[in-house]
């Protein structure tokens, strides 16, 4: 992606990570993503990472939609904090700023800085039967920066963060949807 704020004046170019290194390390980041979920790695939990494209999904399988009695949900609010606040929890555990996250993927963030999403939508989604909601849909729009100022934004065509939130507000899916960008990008 190419931009620029003064047609010749500046330009700022950023270029794509390599997202088969991500699904190389896919342990690693699975490792990384459920520290910051505090989950136990198990069966019932499912990280998914494309190597064509760096994709993540993670999913609580007997959470979503599976579940056998109607969720008690969380408030919206109380909601949108949860969902905003994992998203922190997860750029620290897979960024540089984890001492742990592996050497290949310095320079590479699973996600963008949360200061650089707009929120688009939370959303009650219901079940499948339609008998009650099945969780709170949270979703996000990475943004690049324009200028050197931080003013300018412009969000990347085709991306978007989706937190899914159920019962007792445990956090049942994540999917990023987006390029993986070098972290210097933003």
């Amino acid at each position: 992606m190419m931009s620029s704020s003064r047609y010749d004046d500046e330009v700022r170019i950023y270029a794509l990570a390599n997202p088969a290194l991500i699904s190389q390390e896919s342990r690693a980041v699975q490792n990384a993503v459920f520290e910051a979920m505090q989950i136990v790695a198990s069966d019932k939990h499912r990280l998914t990472l494309t190597e064509s494209s760096g994709w993540m999904d993670y999913v609580a399988v007997d959470e979503l939609w599976n579940r056998t009695s109607a969720p008690d949900l969380p408030e919206s609010q109380a909601a949108l904090k949860i969902a905003e606040s994992v998203l922190g929890k997860i750029e620290q555990k897979c960024s540089d700023a984890n001492d742990k996250w592996p050497e290949r993927l310095r320079g590479i963030a699973l996600l963008p800085p949360t200061g650089l999403l707009r929120r688009a939508s939370l959303r009650a989604v219901p079940r499948p039967d339609s008998s009650a909601w099945d969780h709170w849909l949270y979703r996000a729009e990475p943004q690049l920066l324009l200028d050197g100022g931080a003013k300018k934004r412009a969000g990347v065509y085709g991306s978007q963060i989706e937190v899914r939130v159920g019962h007792h507000g445990h956090i049942i899916g994540v999917r990023s949807r987006r390029d993986h960008f070098p972290e210097s990008a933003f």
